[in-house]
């Protein structure tokens, strides 16, 4: 009875979408498997960016796309000087992966941010060599480690219990002046995924993140251009800002966005659209993920919480 070989689910590429594709493949699941266990669902895969300069355009499915194509631009047409090292030009072939690990640390220093790790405490924790969650269950350590923070620019807690986690201990911790940005420093840090993210970079690029840059462009018939960056979070902005200069850079949230001759071009068109078959293993995982945040038992929902809340890196409520 199938007349079509292939059904192609097709949705934004925002929190919005996923909730749909999920909701789609646990109904092919549960009403329609023979679709699945045959490989004639699909998912259809837009671009995440559209890069334009003058009449030519070029789209990337992923953030580490475009990342990718911006940094080996980049390492064509610029030049970077660490000024607090020994003062040489980083060399072209570990340009690239250096400005990989730094966009990485800097998507890590955004999330934990939100979680009010500032920035200067990551860097304390990272260099402290704070990597496991039984550390914190000596309250010796936590005392020392509590005492290398400087009073003048935080506010510091008593020492207790974890609250969670009873052989172990932790303190609140403020921002002088700040006191609404506190955090609780713990036995979870180590446990946050992007944390870990952090401490699996810092041995690389530690040398980099107390330094300050020149970001140096070529210009036809003179010197090259100078510009300064204080840190190496402002020489990743001045790295893009160079390298997409004359560009429009666009991020598609929806389909909609597009206009239909960009839609065809991008998703739709046979020859050039990126499709990913969906195997049986996908649908069973999104049917049980619908079934455990969907369904009428509590107790799954509130374990899977539980056990999982630490590794989110988004949250759509």
């Amino acid at each position: 009875k199938l007349r079509y070989h292939k059904v192609i689910i097709m949705t934004d590429a925002d929190v919005d979408g996923a909730h749909i594709r999920t909701l789609l493949l646990t109904f092919f699941y549960r009403q329609m498997l023979p679709l699945v266990e045959g490989g004639y669902i699909y998912i259809g895969q837009p671009p995440l960016y559209r890069l334009g300069r003058g009449k030519k355009e070029q789209y990337f499915l992923e953030e580490e796309d475009l990342n990718a194509h911006l940094f080996n631009e980049a390492s064509r047409i610029l030049k970077i000087r660490a000024d607090n090292t020994d003062n040489e030009i980083i060399e072209q072939e570990n340009l690239i992966t250096i400005l990989k690990k730094l966009s990485v640390y800097s998507q890590v220093v955004a999330f934990l941010g939100r979680m009010n790790i500032w920035e200067d405490l990551l860097y304390y924790l990272l260099e402290n060599d704070v990597h496991s969650a039984d550390q914190f269950s000596d309250e010796e350590y936590v005392k020392k480690l509590v005492d290398g923070l400087s009073p003048e620019k935080h506010i510091i807690g008593d020492i207790r219990p974890c609250r969670w986690r009873p052989s172990c201990y932790e303190v609140d911790i403020a921002i002088q002046g700040q006191a609404q940005i506190m955090m609780t420093l713990g036995p979870q840090i180590p446990l946050i995924n992007e944390y870990r993210t952090a401490l699996g970079l810092y041995d690389d690029i530690k040398s980099l993140l107390r330094c300050s840059f020149t970001v140096l462009r070529g210009v036809q018939g003179a010197d090259d251009k100078e510009l300064p960056a204080e840190n190496w979070s402002e020489m990743i902005k001045l790295v893009r800002n160079e390298t997409f200069k004359g560009s429009h850079l666009q991020r598609y949230k929806g389909l909609g966005e597009m206009n239909p001759e960009q839609l065809w071009d991008t998703t739709m068109n046979p020859q050039n659209r990126s499709l990913v078959q969906v195997k049986i293993g996908d649908a069973e995982q999104a049917d049980d993920i619908f079934t455990t945040l969907m369904g009428d038992k509590v107790e799954p929902r509130r374990e899977f919480i539980q056990n999982h809340a630490l590794e989110v890196s988004e949250l759509d409520i």
